[in-house]
């Protein structure tokens, strides 16, 4: 693979990682968002959690993460193997 191939795999794991750990949080949010006012059905993270558990499945905290992945992961990668290449390639130049 070589260095940066190795640094895309490195960037891409990272942010598929982050993003999956992260997404329920994203999706709990985005619900209580849209569910304010008086007849707000969450009115936080606890309750909305328990709430989408049992009407929808524990499942249903990932849905749409496909598609946030498939953005991500391409994202993340060359993010990630451009600055680590840059880097090495200035402290080459530099001397470091």
């Amino acid at each position: 693979l070589g260095d940066v191939g190795v640094r895309f795999m490195a960037g891409a794991a990272a942010g598929a990682t982050a993003t999956a750990l992260t997404y329920p949080l994203d999706v709990l949010r985005a619900r209580m968002a849209v569910s304010l006012g008086k007849d707000a059905v969450f009115d936080g993270y606890c309750r909305a959690l328990r709430h989408v558990i049992r009407t929808e499945g524990l499942l249903s905290l990932w849905s749409g993460a496909r598609v946030t992945l498939l953005g991500i992961v391409p994202y993340s990668g060359l993010s990630f193997s451009m600055f680590e290449t840059m880097k090495a390639k200035v402290k080459d130049r530099r001397g470091c």
